[in-house]
């Protein structure tokens, strides 16, 4: 089902919602590829959703990502940047 994002620039989508553990006890200090710090509202985000602790939420555009994998990097200061790719595949093509 398609909805809107909260981020109206992102527009109508499908979305898919990832739970991505990061291995920490918490997501404070850890960075998404490279550019984007996690802060206290991803940490919320992530408790409604019913992640685990020490976990974000990945938001995928479905149409974006059918067939095409999503690299993504998580890093923190003093750890080894981690590197994630995704692939949703569409079983019908």
């Amino acid at each position: 089902m398609e909805f809107d994002s909260s981020n109206p620039a992102q527009g109508i989508h499908k979305w898919i919602g990832l739970s991505i553990g990061t291995g920490r006890s918490s997501i404070i200090g850890v960075t998404y590829n490279g550019t984007y710090d996690l802060v206290q509202a991803d940490v919320n985000e992530a408790t409604n959703a019913g992640c685990p602790e020490g976990s974000f939420v990945l938001w995928l555009k479905c149409d974006e990502v059918i067939n095409t994998p999503k690299i993504i990097t998580i890093s923190r200061a003093g750890y080894t940047t981690e590197t994630i790719t995704i692939n949703v595949i569409d079983s019908e093509n």
